[in-house]
């Protein structure tokens, strides 16, 4: 990828006189390496002053400022539970780091190489792989998930708690991609440009709350490394993951053949993108978190027995 050949492309930038070129894959460079290694240094900072899995201490957790910011009820408890889970949990945080990186990657190579078609294509990929964010989620709760079992709360509820903490969490990353593509690229249809990335975002965070219901992979537990993996179930997660990319590149069809005609000249198009894009992102998302429900409240006490034998 071009991440990993900006350091080596210092020399070559020199010898050619390209200063511009060289101060950009300089500064990238830096980055690619101290951003990582701050991270990694503050989630081992925490690893040691964090207990582990066998203290038997009780701890009384107290409210936040937080608390009162969310809905009451069972909704805002699960909403409140899922965003400390996001915050205190490294495997969960990885994986929003990953909607920054890739954004980033595509940002360096279109401003060095005037490549602007991967402007277009950072925000639409941060709204695919927002999938990724929204699926596992169970598997990551591990044999914890017996208490939200318990808890008597519908299974449609707790999973659209969980698509509206995601969608808070991805919701301005995405946005903030948007600005700068329309930003550097000030020519775009802005209502066509919005359907092709905020549809395919609905449809990833219902076909996520739905493959997370559906399979459930071995992840490490939150004291674990952050590579280990477990073994045995490598086809469902492949299958799960394949499922929450290509859906939401297959909703976003629609939106994108009519940005493709709206910037061509045809403008009104692209409000009929917008239009479209919402309407297919709505429907899979509302779509994904009702099937999720129903398949969690027939099969809760298999996925509890899955859940608990790959983390053991």
């Amino acid at each position: 990828m071009d991440a990993f050949g900006w350091c080596w492309s210092l020399s070559w930038d020199a010898q050619q006189g390209a200063w511009a070129s060289l101060a950009v894959h300089l500064v990238a460079s830096l980055a690619l390496v101290a951003v990582p290694a701050r991270y990694w240094e503050r989630l081992i900072e925490r690893t040691l002053v964090s207990p582990g899995p066998r203290s038997v201490e009780a701890v009384r957790i107290r409210g936040s400022r937080l608390d009162a910011l969310l809905p009451g009820g069972a909704v805002g408890a699960l909403m409140g539970g899922e965003l400390r889970y996001r915050r205190r949990d490294s495997r969960r945080v990885v994986q929003l780091l990953g909607l920054v990186a890739v954004p980033f990657i595509m940002l360096v190579p279109a401003l060095t190489r005037g490549r602007t078609e991967l402007l277009l294509i950072a925000p639409f990929l941060c709204a695919v792989m927002t999938a990724t964010v929204s699926a596992w989620g169970l598997s990551d709760d591990g044999s914890a998930l017996w208490i939200l079992a318990l808890a008597q709360v519908p299974a449609a509820r707790e999973r659209a708690a969980r698509v509206v903490v995601v969608a808070l969490l991805t919701g301005p990353l995405l946005a903030v991609n948007l600005v700068v593509t329309l930003g550097l690229s000030p020519g775009l249809d802005v209502p066509g440009l919005l359907g092709m990335t905020v549809g395919p975002w609905l449809v990833a965070l219902g076909t996520g709350t739905w493959v997370d219901s559906m399979w459930q992979q071995s992840l490490p537990p939150p004291t674990a490394g952050l590579g280990l993996r477990s073994t045995g179930d490598s086809v469902e997660g492949l299958v799960g993951s394949l499922l929450s990319m290509v859906m939401p590149v297959i909703g976003a069809l629609p939106p994108i053949v009519l940005f493709a005609l709206a910037s061509m000249g045809a403008r009104g198009l692209g409000w009929a993108g917008l239009a479209v894009g919402l309407l297919i992102g709505a429907l899979a998302c509302r779509g994904g978190v009702r099937l999720a429900g129903r398949r969690l409240e027939r099969t809760w006490p298999e996925i509890l027995v899955r859940v608990a034998e790959r983390t053991a």
